[in-house]
């Protein structure tokens, strides 16, 4: 959307949204402005259809938006005559106005000169005809005089001398405004003549702390200043490229504290419009500003081209190609927020100003500050420069400031707390496709857990014991071993959507087949069948993930697809518990074992339905990597090494837990059932505190960590002798144990090509699908002749000793390829 093509000439600059102001929450009569005032085709059409209610309601945000001389300077024909004449008599009295204004200028500038203090005026007489045609068109509130750090304070001490008084706080970046003594009181009119001329003299331009925003290069632009001349007198100004950083960064400010100037916006738009061409000037103003500076800048140019369809230089385009991907959406999706707050109070320039800030400190005291602004813009004079404790004074200020602004933060509390979530998912969230992915993951997964709680217990039914469950299982791991040898060759050859058809279909074949027939050798045969097309199904998985997702949001991904996948295991435990006997109750069979059988073809159906969203999904095309497929080097046999014994040691007893619970606890299938739902709820909670606990620890140690712990609970659950020691220590295992997949699966498909991420994962699988093979060939036959504690604890030893080699060897070749990288 933002990409500018080399050798694009001044104008249009290509890719640039262009919001449509007309389907946003703007009332049609500020929709009619903003189009008259654009400089694309809009025209004035719309400002000419206006009834006589909405031409007065139209000047009224012209007002308070100061856009009225503006308007009737470039729409003059469009306006009725009564608006004309209305305009024309705020005119005359802005002249009177601006008269005065340059009267109280010319005497400050004279007294600082007669001080010998240097300045630099901003604003006002400075931005024509570059921002404005005619100083009478631009609605000057106040007088801004930049002085040096050390001599505002004397600059300040000067004007009381003069009669001027300090009044109201001040924003940091200059001291509390000065205006002389007045009786004049605020009558609804914004262009009176005897409007006070408050005096604001700053000593920085753009406050760091304040924003956290970083921009560097400030002083430069004392070094650049120069010298105009208006009405005969020579005053220090900014240079060209300097003014229009200022006026940038004051509209920034602005902004991202919600209060929007449009006309500030209108001038920077049309001074963008009218040096589009100039090709001398933005060579000049790319040269004098730094990186930070001018990514403030093209903030702001993107935004009030937008708005006002000016034309842009190619350079601009260019910087607004190197905008952050999170501004980039954020201007993409809100670029029109801060036009909708008189009509639709909202905070969403949060969301920039969170995206602009770099460290997670500074994110949060923003984020409280703008959601719960507890305290309103500190006064600053020689006490609060000394940085001394505030007086009686500011506390009164801040009782004011809260009640005048509570009413404002209750209508937007609320909206900016969604909005926050809403943004969240935007920003990190992945695209529509892996939500639909994640929809067919959700079916097949249902169907799934269903069908694994109730397997075994309806084997345990018929008279089978745990040495021939775990053969079953083992031959269920076998198969996905047989599966996982073509899979990465079969996703390779026909793409991810169709292998991911094929595993639905396969699956929810092989599990129908697997319930028609209680015969051993039939059996196997089905077990290894449906674990061939499950393998493909989990080949695909961590891929389809990768395809769907970016850098940015990888992580963020594989903890939300393992999490919903959890989220899904609760409603299958509860369901799969409690659906035998809703079967029984429906269908009034005599046989016990017939509702399981039931509930398992149930299951099957369920997975079926997972291919509807499946043949939904388009990935884009993988570079073919010509000469491998699998990757190879010592980080991949390190990671396979410690992820397959690890799989030894959980295969040892996953597939037994239903049969543990059922045999030696003696729980009823609704208890299994309900035990299940919350060791599913104990790996939500700790899948989204994966990506957490894998920061504070990185993904090496803290996957080890989360494998030691495992081991742990599995060793409590071996000493456990009541149902409810049991639950608890099973929810903790199975939570520990799927902490550490967001790391893994990042992991892995952080370090490999993206052509050989199947491949990678059918590694992944042949190695850990074999291991849990074995474990469940050799728990089967170690239960029947040592009991259930000994495998658990033999278990728990296995998953220590595989904890410890992946924090030494998988650490050592991460760090390695990591060395490697930043060279």
């Amino acid at each position: 959307m933002f990409s500018t093509a080399a050798g694009t000439e001044a104008g249009k600059v290509p890719g640039l949204p262009r919001h449509d102001t007309a389907n946003s929450c703007i009332p049609r009569y500020a929709v009619a402005v903003l189009e008259a005032l654009r400089f694309g085709n809009a025209g004035d059409s719309r400002l000419r259809n206006l009834s006589e209610a909405e031409f007065r309601k139209a000047l009224e945000f012209c007002d308070k938006a100061q856009l009225t001389l503006i308007l009737n300077h470039i729409c003059r024909d469009a306006l009725p005559p009564w608006a004309q004449a209305r305009i024309e008599a705020n005119l005359r009295n802005y002249s009177v106005r601006f008269d005065r204004l340059k009267q109280s200028l010319f005497e400050i500038t004279d007294l600082l000169e007669s001080l010998g203090t240097e300045f630099v005026v901003l604003k006002g007489l400075t931005h024509s005809p570059d921002f404005t045609p005619d100083p009478l068109l631009r609605a000057q509130g106040d007088i801004d005089i930049w002085c040096e750090p050390g001599k505002v304070i004397a600059a300040r001490d000067a004007l009381l001398q003069c009669g001027y008084r300090s009044a109201g706080p001040s924003q940091r970046r200059h001291l509390p405004p000065l205006i002389r003594e007045t009786h004049w009181e605020w009558r609804g009119d914004y262009h009176a003549s005897d409007l006070p001329i408050p005096v604001e003299l700053h000593y920085q331009l753009w406050d760091e702390k304040a924003e956290s925003v970083p921009m560097t290069g400030e002083s430069e632009f004392w070094a650049r200043r120069v010298t105009a001349s208006f009405d005969g007198r020579r005053l220090p100004v900014l240079s060209k490229p300097d003014t229009l950083a200022f006026a940038s960064l004051h509209l920034l400010m602005h902004l991202l504290h919600g209060d929007l100037r449009l006309q500030r916006a209108w001038e920077i738009a049309n001074f963008l419009h009218i040096h589009a061409h100039d090709a001398a000037f933005w060579h000049l103003w790319q040269g004098s500003h730094s990186d930070s500076l001018r990514r403030l800048e093209a903030i702001v140019f993107q935004l009030v081209s937008d708005w006002f369809d000016s034309d842009l230089a190619e350079t601009v385009g260019e910087e607004i190609d190197l905008l952050p991907g999170e501004v980039k959406l954020w201007i993409e999706r809100y670029a029109l927020s801060p036009i909708e707050v008189p009509f639709r109070p909202n905070k969403d320039e949060l969301w920039l100003h969170l995206a602009l800030v770099e460290s997670a400190h500074d994110r949060r005291v923003v984020f409280f500050r703008r959601i719960l602004p507890m305290r309103p813009p500190a006064r600053v004079d020689e006490s609060t420069l000394n940085k001394t404790p505030s007086n009686a004074e500011q506390r009164k200020r801040r009782l004011s400031f809260l009640g005048a602004r509570a009413r404002h933060h209750c209508q937007t509390l609320l909206p900016a707390l969604v909005g926050g979530l809403k943004w969240n998912w935007m920003s990190k969230g992945p695209e529509p496709g892996f939500v639909l992915f994640q929809a067919a993951s959700a079916l097949l997964s249902l169907g799934m857990f269903i069908f694994l709680l109730l397997y075994n217990l309806r084997l345990l039914e018929i008279g089978f014991q745990a040495n021939l469950i775990g053969r079953v299982a083992g031959f269920m791991s076998l198969g996905t071993f047989v599966g996982a040898l073509s899979a990465a060759a079969i996703t390779r050859r026909l793409g991810l959507r169709k292998a991911i058809l094929i595993a639905i279909l396969g699956s929810a074949a092989g599990m129908v087949l697997r319930v028609l027939s209680v015969q051993e050798g039939w059996l196997m045969a089905t077990s290894l069948m449906h674990g061939t097309f499950l393998a493909l199904w989990m080949v695909s998985f961590s891929p389809a993930v990768a395809a769907l997702t970016t850098e940015r949001n990888r992580q963020f991904a594989f903890s939300l697809a393992c999490s919903a996948g959890v989220c899904v295991g609760i409603v299958g435990g509860l369901a799969g518990g409690r659906l035998p006997g809703l079967l029984r109750s429906l269908v009034g069979t005599a046989d016990p074992t017939d509702p399981n059988r039931m509930a398992l073809w149930v299951a099957a159906g369920i997975v079926a339905l997972a291919a509807w969203p499946a043949a939904r999904l388009r990935f884009p095309v993988a570079p073919r990597v010509e000469a491998k497929v699998y990757p190879r080097g010592r980080f991949m046999a390190a990671f396979l090494v410690c992820l397959g014994l690890w799989s030894v040691a959980v295969g040892a007893f996953n597939p037994f837990f239903n049969a543990f619970f059922a045999e030696r606890l003696r729980m009823s299938v609704e208890r299994i059932g309900i035990a299940f739902a919350f060791s599913h709820a104990g790996q939500v909670t700790a899948l989204l505190c994966a990506p957490l606990v894998l920061r504070w620890l990185g993904q090496v140690r803290g996957i080890a960590y989360m494998q030691l712990a495992s081991g742990m609970a599995l060793i409590c659950l071996a000493l456990s002798s009541g149902g409810g020691v049991a639950t608890v220590s099973y929810v903790s295992y199975m939570s520990f144990q799927y902490m550490s997949e967001p790391g893994v699966f990042s992991m892995l498909m952080s370090r490999v090509a993206p052509g050989e991420r199947s491949g990678a994962s059918a590694l992944y699988l042949l190695v850990t699908s074999i291991s849990a093979s074995v474990g469940a060939l050799t728990a089967g036959s170690a239960v029947v002749r040592f009991g259930y504690p000994s495998v658990l604890v033999a278990s728990a030893v296995v998953a220590a000793v595989a904890s410890v080699l992946f924090r030494v060897l998988v650490g050592k070749q991460a760090s390695e390829i990591t060395a490697a990288t930043s060279c």
